[in-house]
């Protein structure tokens, strides 16, 4: 049976241009979101150069339907546009909407916090809001800064719409029939820029934090102008995410074994490369299949480069740990979790905890979202496909066609074996039980692994554990279903 609200007549989101009386410890910063902003600037300057550039014509260069040829050639068809429209049009556009963005989310910031009830001002020029938080009624508050909205957008969008323009675009410098090197140019700088900053606004995303109850979520997103540590270690103390390392002595994997009189535990640093490596093998494989033609096709090489770029983003943000810390205070039903990788930290404090199973550790496969199976889908299809089409089409005549049929082997059974180690080797998560909810966090064995759940000899039992036999075996059956697929394709 669900708790009511203790005080329902709270202000939340309410629009407000005057300043609301602060009690308690207070923290004000200002949030301006900087990476978005140079991120725009860099694709509102390339499109404008573009649009100057390479023209705006629509039409047959002698007949015009609007705007003029100023001899930069036509894209698409003959009486088309000019190469602006396919170059620098959708830079332009998403670098007008996030200056538009960076306007409107420039913001100053204040949180206060008197023990039962968190008000947060957000003073900016459309829309300036107050709200306040009743603390007893929240089952998690939660600070990360990694929180950026649609980050599996900006490589969706902006890598294979590089891929695409550098592909054309070097091949024009030395065109005998072109009368400058603009156009190639232009290009080749536009690709640049996009690729730069689709990495650049990952890394680099906004922070969050979340207060959780059992009826509603209230999310602050924020961008603050200190540095990381300087508003992270002020906003974790002000809401009771602190946790000083001094007081988890123990080993974080004995916290499993006698966690009914445990105050917490430690972990230093761990490292799990697989998607370093695995994420880097696809980017080598892609550029060498983009550039040279060699090893991979154009379109196998262009899903490589965009989701080698993801993975490898990914790993960056999440495998490297560098510091992992759990309190249980068993007197107040609580726990912390933090967790440090590299620049990137997250840090939560579960309120109401189960004393008798709040915290404990399974093994559970990798969550994956739809970029991943996306990706790996792609990746699976295209490279078994060239490995078919391989060896159909195979010349024991001719030692390049050899060479390229034993490479594309090797890649196919990399990107088999990546795939089936990243979908089906099970990993080790912290589970905590609060209120009525459960978080899973991913945490890494005392010593550092190649994969780190996942011994091979124990492979065969995890796979039909009760808990993961049927998700296993749905992994397993959509895995046969793309070769399956692939097989179709290449017979017929």
């Amino acid at each position: 049976m669900q708790r009511e609200p203790s005080i329902p007549q709270l202000k939340e989101n309410h629009i407000t241009y005057e300043k609301q009386e602060m009690k308690g410890e207070t923290v004000h910063f200002v949030s301006l979101p900087w990476s978005y902003l140079l991120a725009g600037l860099a694709l509102f300057i390339v499109g404008i150069l573009d649009y100057n550039l390479l023209g705006n014509l629509i039409g047959h260069p002698e007949h015009p339907t609007t705007g003029e040829y100023i001899g930069q050639g036509i894209a698409v068809f003959l009486g088309g546009v000019s190469f602006f429209y396919t170059v620098g049009l959708i830079p332009l556009i998403v670098g007008i909407f996030m200056l538009i963005y960076c306007l409107f989310s420039m913001k100053k910031i204040e949180i206060a916090n008197n023990g039962s009830l968190c008000k947060i001002q957000e003073r900016k020029l459309v829309f300036p809001t107050f709200s306040e938080i009743n603390l007893p009624d929240i089952n998690q508050i939660k600070y990360t800064n990694t929180g950026l909205k649609f980050k599996h957008t900006w490589i969706l969008l902006f890598i294979p719409m590089a891929v695409r323009i550098l592909q054309f675009g070097i091949p024009l410098f030395g065109e005998p029939l072109a009368q400058d090197e603009i156009l190639p140019t232009m290009m080749v700088i536009t690709a640049l820029i996009d690729i730069l900053v689709a990495i650049f606004i990952l890394l680099y995303p906004n922070h969050q934090l979340t207060f959780d109850s059992e009826w509603k979520k209230y999310i602050l997103n924020f961008f603050p102008m200190k540095k990381n540590q300087e508003i992270s270690e002020e906003v974790c103390k002000l809401l009771d995410l602190y946790i000083d390392p001094s007081e988890t002595e123990e080993n974080l994997w004995e916290v499993f074994r006698n966690q009914n009189d445990s105050k917490g535990g430690k972990q230093g640093k761990q490292r799990n490369y697989f998607r370093i490596i695995f994420s880097m093998i696809v980017l080598i494989a892609s550029i060498i299949g983009t550039s040279a033609e060699f090893l991979w096709g154009t379109d196998l090489s262009m899903v490589g480069l965009t989701f080698g770029a993801y993975v490898l983003l990914q790993a960056f943000q999440n495998d490297l740990s560098e510091e992992t810390l759990v309190t249980i205070d068993q007197h107040q039903k609580k726990s912390k979790y933090r967790v440090k990788n590299g620049r990137y930290w997250t840090s939560i404090r579960f309120c109401d905890i189960d004393l008798k199973n709040g915290l404990w550790r399974k093994t559970q496969f990798r969550s994956v979202n739809f970029t991943d199976i996306l990706g790996m889908g792609l990746l699976v299809y295209l490279s078994t496909l060239e490995f078919l089409w391989s060896w159909r089409f195979l010349n024991i005549f001719n030692g390049l066609i050899l060479v390229d049929l034993i490479l594309t082997t090797i890649m196919w059974g990399v990107i088999i074996c990546g795939c089936f180690i990243y979908l089906l080797i099970p990993l080790n998560y912290l589970v905590f039980n609060y209120g009525n909810s459960q978080d899973s966090y991913q945490i890494y064995p005392p010593t550092t692994k190649f994969i780190s759940v996942g011994d091979f000899h124990t492979l065969k039992k995890s796979l039909f554990l009760p808990s993961l036999k049927k998700e296993s075996i749905f992994r397993i059956f959509g895995f046969a279903i793309i070769v399956l697929l692939t097989l179709i394709t290449a017979i017929f």
